[in-house]
């Protein structure tokens, strides 16, 4: 038998009800993405999460697009990629690619690798107005999780066919709310069809049956909010301590009361009140004391281990890292900030630019592209993320020379994993040459960038040696 099957005294408050997912979506979806939402807003650490995510999975420059179109004999049309690159570059700048704002394609990605945080998902709308084809996001509070219609087919504002894939999504028309309440989910208003082939959903699928994204800071909210309150009661009682309060009573035992209208006594810094008559009683808290420290430390290694990041760089900690440790918890961190890249390649920006392409070419065309009946040999291409420097350059660049020599892989994928263009690298590196030629310069060599001596590198170990002075 296992323990954990028990149903004994110590094991009584444990729920044992095996509930569907989609039971728990109609019961809890509208609360935690409430609740998270309002961390975000008020507690540090949450919003730090946000912070992290968008720095790591979307960055500076956003997703670089790589096109790898040819020509029909599979040759690679250099003059066409960079043409298409050049174009999609220009429509993702503000004001050409999302609809009634002024934002770009990386402002409407930062907001959605946001949204995934606090809400678990994000709807982004696809349409067109006289300038083509723009995207826009619906805010996900929109799509009503207690609108079902069983007779309808619709779950959770989501509309299906018979084989369960989504036809419709139901927006309210709370977008157009500016009341103090705003949108209370449950009520009866008007909504909107947006038929699903203009909608993309996305999110984590974490349970077989998910139709609703679940808000990523879901296990962490508990911690994050007993954490605030702590903190909160945490300073006030230091507060309270470095005021060095202090009494006078009464002999007699006569009793001070406190503010007679609410049955209070207030505290303010160097105020000693006098309460009875001649003797002092010294009121000095020692809270907070030695275990502050220890105890935020460990609740935010549990916000950190739930959010799958490192908790150095959710708590801003860095009093015990070294550069082994640094290195592990930074390379398995990155491996997750690459899984988010992926879903959002696939679920937004190779539809978004296969949808734009197909605009542009059907209706004004691309300068130096050429028509073809084969449009899935011209939007031929591949997203790259940021990336990230490396923990220790010297080693890793010595690391993939050797792979290289190896012939396990190979500069053009060393360059795009760093996030960049393979031809733009090579040319760059032919624009380098010709400028250092025209000014009577060489380029300089791969060696002239190696120590001078052996005893200039960094040994194997946690940090450089360490000077004597």
């Amino acid at each position: 038998m296992f323990e954990a099957a028990s149903n004994g005294r110590l094991f009584a408050s444990w729920d044992s009800a095996n509930y569907t997912i989609a039971q728990v979506i109609r019961r809890d979806l509208t609360v935690l993405r409430a609740r998270s939402r309002r961390e975000v807003m008020n507690n540090d650490y949450a919003k730090r999460m946000v912070q992290l995510v968008r720095n790591n999975v979307v960055g500076e420059a956003g997703f670089r697009l790589h096109s790898l179109t040819g020509s029909a004999t599979g040759k690679p049309n250099k003059a066409a990629r960079a043409s298409i690159e050049r174009n999609f570059k220009a429509w993702c700048r503000p004001g050409n690619c999302v609809l009634d704002t002024t934002q770009s394609m990386i402002d409407l990605q930062l907001q959605v690798v946001g949204l995934l945080v606090t809400d678990g998902e994000a709807f982004v709308y696809e349409t067109s107005d006289s300038e083509g084809y723009k995207v826009q996001l619906i805010d996900p509070v929109l799509i009503d999780v207690d609108y079902n219609e069983p007779t309808k087919n619709i779950r959770f504002g989501i509309e299906y066919n018979d084989n369960g894939r989504p036809v419709a999504y139901w927006m309210t028309e709370s977008y157009k709310d500016t009341s103090e309440f705003g949108y209370v989910a449950g009520v009866a208003t008007p909504r909107i069809r947006l038929d699903a082939s203009h909608v993309r959903h996305i999110f984590i699928r974490e349970f077989v049956g998910q139709e609703r994204g679940i808000p990523w800071l879901a296990t962490s909210l508990t911690r994050l909010h007993n954490l605030s309150k702590f903190e909160d009661a945490a300073l006030i009682a230091g507060r309270i301590g470095a005021s060095k309060l202090g009494f006078f009573h009464s002999e007699t035992g006569g009793q001070f009361k406190g503010n007679q209208s609410t049955g209070t006594i207030t505290a303010e810094p160097g105020t000693f009140q006098n309460i009875g008559n001649m003797q002092f009683t010294a009121f000095d808290p020692a809270y907070p004391g030695e275990m502050y420290d220890p105890f935020v430390s460990r609740a935010l290694k549990g916000v950190s281990s739930g959010m799958n990041v490192d908790y150095h760089s959710i708590g801003n900690d860095m009093s015990s890292v070294n550069y082994s440790s640094a290195r592990v918890a930074m390379l398995e961190t990155r491996e997750y900030w690459k899984t988010i890249q992926r879903l959002l390649i696939e679920h937004l920006m190779t539809p978004v630019f296969e949808a734009w392409l197909y605009d542009r070419m059907a209706n004004e065309g691309i300068v130096g592209v050429p028509p073809s009946k084969d449009f899935s040999r011209t939007c031929l291409h591949e997203f790259v993320g940021r990336r990230w420097e490396w923990v220790d350059p010297l080693k890793e660049v010595q690391a993939k020379q050797k792979a290289v020599e190896l012939g396990i892989t190979s500069f053009s994928a060393i360059i795009m994993e760093q996030g960049q263009d393979p031809e733009e690298v090579y040319e760059q590196r032919r624009m380098d040459r010709e400028l250092a030629e025209e000014y009577g310069e060489t380029s300089p060599t791969p060696q002239e960038y190696a120590p001078d001596d052996e005893s200039e590198q960094t040994p194997s170990g946690d940090s450089p040696p360490q000077s004597d002075d």
